[in-house]
């Protein structure tokens, strides 16, 4: 499970990164909106990826975890970040073009700016509280 959690925790940091890029170039718009897009779809390929390897190899493995703290907080987790793949789908329709978040950045920022929070929450969740769990078992 140690192999895991640090590929996990490594592609954790890569979407940490991936979304400061994007935050950082929330500044530079209307003129950089190119920059934005592409980074977004980044973003979106590091993210989709990640969830993945998630739901594949880590998620299944905890419904079925002898500890049942583990499986609580797992849960909990879950729960909380249910609809963050399709809150990104969603984003990425909205904002497909940049045009479409050049005329209208603000409003772009006020729907990303969120879903960022949610995944930033979501991945502080399993780093300090599932991972840990799972590498003492």
């Amino acid at each position: 499970m140690a192999d895991l959690t640090t590929s996990l925790r490594q592609q954790h940091a890569g979407i940490l990164e991936a979304m400061d890029a994007l935050t950082r170039s929330l500044g530079s718009l209307p003129e950089g909106s190119d920059a934005v897009l592409a980074e977004l779809s980044d973003l979106a390929h590091k993210l989709s990826d990640h969830w993945e390897m998630e739901s594949l190899s880590l998620y299944p493995h905890i419904a079925d975890y002898p500890d049942t703290r583990v499986r609580l907080v797992a849960g909990s987790i879950k729960r909380r970040c249910e609809g963050l793949e399709a809150r990104l789908a969603s984003l990425r329709s909205r904002w497909s073009t940049s045009d479409s978040i050049a005329e209208r950045h603000a409003a772009f920022t006020a729907d990303a700016l969120p879903l960022f929070y949610a995944v930033r929450n979501r991945i502080r969740s399993e780093d300090t509280d599932l991972f840990p769990l799972l590498e003492q078992g």
